[in-house]
């Protein structure tokens, strides 16, 4: 709905690569996901009044408002404060153990994958004729 504001309409200076990614959308909205979600409705008449829209060029505009940058702040705080030893020693003892060893469906899968037969399938012999 950002789209359809007027102070969008006014601050994000169209162009035919900014034009050409908004479109990018417009495949998606069909009528069965306008049944389910109505509101789409005014996004779909906007992109249909932006496909018919001039825009300038992408040389033709060098004046741009707003660079944004992803910036994984969240993953860096908490990397940073990790002891990395300490999460492998407790990997080791809680998630790689042999506590699996006594379930009977495991060794069963373990088994189908173990047999002589997957082999033939996987490594077919050889054409002996």
């Amino acid at each position: 709905m950002l789209v359809l504001t007027q102070e969008f309409r006014e601050r994000y200076h169209l162009n035919t690569f900014r034009k050409e990614q908004l479109l990018r959308v417009r495949k998606y909205i069909n009528e069965v996901l306008l049944d389910q979600l109505p509101i789409l409705a005014d996004i779909q008449r906007y992109m249909d009044e932006l496909a018919m829209t001039q825009v300038p060029d992408i040389a033709g505009d060098s004046s741009s408002v707003f660079l944004f940058q992803q910036v994984a702040t969240t993953r860096e705080a908490l990397v940073k404060r990790k002891d990395w030893e300490d999460v492998a020693d407790w990997q080791v003892s809680h998630v790689f153990t042999m506590t699996d060893r006594t379930d009977d469906d495991l060794r069963r899968i373990a088994n189908l994958y173990a047999d002589e037969l997957s082999e033939d399938v996987l490594d077919p012999p050889p054409d002996l004729t």
